[in-house]
């Protein structure tokens, strides 16, 4: 066996919940108006950004429920990650905002050089 020093795994996606006090109509715009969006989040949808600002793309949606946006660094550097936005009526006549940031693909990690991990020699 030959250690590479790469380990391969899906990192664990950050969830979030909010209530919010708007009607789910304004929140809804907040998702998917680009000059709205841009204001809470690193970028304009769909816009075309210099090398090393990020990138905003939208995979899908399903109007006034969720929308699901890919996220990256503009030079390709920096993994993808896909952001979607859950809305829902909130139980105090607000909105119910729920946030799941995850990486796009698989991520293959180069181990450190002093880290823990067993080498495996072969002698011939």
């Amino acid at each position: 066996m030959i250690d590479r020093g790469e380990r391969q795994g899906a990192a664990t996606p950050l969830r979030f919940e909010f209530e919010l006090e708007a009607p789910l109509a304004k929140v809804w715009r907040a998702l998917t108006v680009p000059e709205l969006v841009e204001r809470w989040l690193p970028a304009r949808p769909g816009a075309e950004v210099p090398e090393g600002a990020f990138r905003l793309d939208v995979i899908d949606s399903e109007p006034d429920r969720w929308i699901r946006y890919r996220l990256s660094e503009g030079s390709g550097s920096m993994a993808e990650s896909v952001v979607t936005f859950r809305i829902a009526p909130g139980e105090a006549g607000g909105t119910r905002l729920a946030i799941v940031h995850a990486p796009a693909s698989t991520v293959h990690v180069p181990a450190a050089a002093n880290g823990n991990a067993r080498t495996v020699m072969c002698a011939a």
